[in-house]
């Protein structure tokens, strides 16, 4: 969770500051590994078991977000300017910049997935529960919030960056920051709800009783 809201400030780190970027990136490359070592029993389990449609989907996105994590970490010490200059320096390249921008971006859609896929049971629970006015307020809340994300997804260019066409950030300096974090924000909320339906419909559904166990209770 706390991932998903250093993400954004990520995002936006022209606005944010280049420092303040790199600082937060290290301290999300500490997450991950801690996140990691805390699920590490899934981790053993991959291998494990019978894989049905939910279970592929949460596995394929886990195995691309790590991915991408990666090569975001290891391109973003390449191409630091504070924290590993000696490293940018020797190593760093704009194709290696490019690469960064390009992961960054699937790193944050991926991380936005996996966050939907799992609280997809926890978001039905609430809307359940919060009556029937409450349930199609917060319907309505949601589907206009990731509907503005969509648009967000666009408008910011982010398919652009996830085919690494961008070969620089496109940075619009007058822009407040504040409005920034909101488009990204109001993207990983898209994405979420998204992987949340996908997680409904992929759900496997109740075997029905028999006659025979009926009788038999």
């Amino acid at each position: 969770m706390a991932m998903c809201l250093i993400l954004p400030l990520l995002m936006c780190y022209a606005l944010a500051g280049e420092l303040l970027h790199e600082h937060a990136g290290m301290l999300t490359g500490c997450l991950f590994a801690i996140h990691l070592w805390l699920n590490r029993g899934w981790i053993r389990a991959i291998a494990r078991g019978r894989y049905r449609a939910r279970r592929t989907v949460l596995t394929a996105v886990v195995v691309a977000l790590a991915s991408s994590m990666v090569i975001t970490m290891v391109t973003g010490v390449l191409s630091s300017r504070y924290l590993f200059p000696a490293l940018s320096a020797q190593l760093g390249s704009p194709v290696i910049e490019v690469a960064h921008m390009s992961a960054a971006h699937w790193a944050f859609l991926l991380a936005s997935a996996h966050a939907g896929l799992n609280l997809a049971g926890l978001m039905t629970r609430v809307v359940r529960r919060s009556g029937k006015v409450r349930s199609r307020a917060l319907l309505v809340v949601g589907a206009a919030w990731a509907a503005y994300g969509t648009w967000a997804f666009f408008s910011r260019g982010v398919p652009r960056y996830l085919l690494a066409q961008n070969h620089f950030a496109i940075i619009d300096f007058a822009e407040p920051a504040w409005h920034c974090m909101l488009d990204y924000c109001s993207i990983m909320v898209a994405v979420a709800v998204l992987a949340a339906f996908a997680a409904r419909t992929t759900r496997p559904k109740p075997r029905a009783k028999r006659p025979s166990d009926t009788n038999n209770a």
